[in-house]
């Protein structure tokens, strides 16, 4: 009874926390998997968006991933994030950004100086000169 809880104890962590690969949340489609660790080889297949593999490994900024009928894989680390079993179901949940409040800015008044209007100079205009009166006296002045 000891060796089984002693293997229990051993085994549990793997099986319960198993770590998955999943593609990050900019990537619209899907990511390559890769025959080896290596951006020029051949494309092995497709990790969806929304879905998830079991990582076998990490190799120099690829993760090894498994496929089907026990094959293995490579997808960039650039494009994928590691996380444990439990927290992929949170990773995919949808994010919903809440509004941000903006505080009031209070704007200090404007102190506005006074603008002085010169009054209209009242000056009363030069008279226009009025030609002198004929004299109808009919007296010559020479």
């Amino acid at each position: 009874m000891r060796i089984l809880s002693a293997l229990l104890a051993l085994v549990m962590p793997v099986w319960c926390c198993a770590e998955l690969v999943v593609p990050v949340r900019t990537v619209d489609e899907y990511v390559n998997i890769r025959l080896m660790p290596d951006s020029k080889t051949e494309i092995v297949g497709h990790l969806n968006q929304g879905e998830s593999v079991a990582l076998v490994g990490m190799q120099e900024g690829w993760h090894e991933v498994v496929l089907e009928g026990d094959a293995t894989g490579y997808i960039s680390a650039d494009w994928t994030v590691v996380l444990d079993e439990n927290a992929v179901n949170e990773w995919y949940q949808p994010v919903i950004e809440e509004p941000v409040e903006e505080e009031p800015v209070e704007e200090e008044p404007v102190e506005e100086e006074p603008v002085e209007v010169e009054a209209a100079s009242k000056a009363e205009p030069e008279p226009i000169a009025q030609p002198e009166p004929e004299s109808d006296s009919g007296t010559d002045r020479r």
